[in-house]
């Protein structure tokens, strides 16, 4: 997963996602509705926790994928900052969120479960 975030960052980094400055968890919800990209974080996030609680999962790979869950949820209320989000800017954030629940899923069934460390 080390490898992959960096790799995932390089390929879709655009000047908004470059910026972090994120005080805490950005909620999911991207203006006045939930968007199936919020839905899709919140389900990735539940998927982290229960890896890393299963043990399947170690602290530092969740931790980089609640990272780039977050950084998603933060260029997704950027771009919702007017209230719209365009054709390519939902394509953006799936394309981001897809990546990343590949990669968690990946990283789950790598590692048998265990005792978290």
């Amino acid at each position: 997963m080390r490898t992959l975030i960096p790799l995932l960052l390089t390929a879709l980094a655009t000047p908004a996602a470059a910026q972090t400055g994120i005080a805490g968890p950005p909620s999911a919800d991207v203006g006045p509705f939930k968007t199936s990209v919020g839905r899709e974080l919140d389900s990735i996030r539940r998927s982290v926790d229960r890896g890393r609680r299963d043990g399947q999962l170690s602290r530092r790979d969740a931790r980089a994928a609640r990272r780039e869950g977050g950084q998603i949820g933060t260029l997704a209320n950027r771009y919702a900052a007017d209230g719209y989000l365009s054709d390519s800017e939902r394509a953006e954030l799936s394309a981001r969120a897809e990546l990343l629940r590949a990669e968690v899923n990946r990283e789950r069934l790598l590692r048998p479960a265990s005792r978290p460390d």
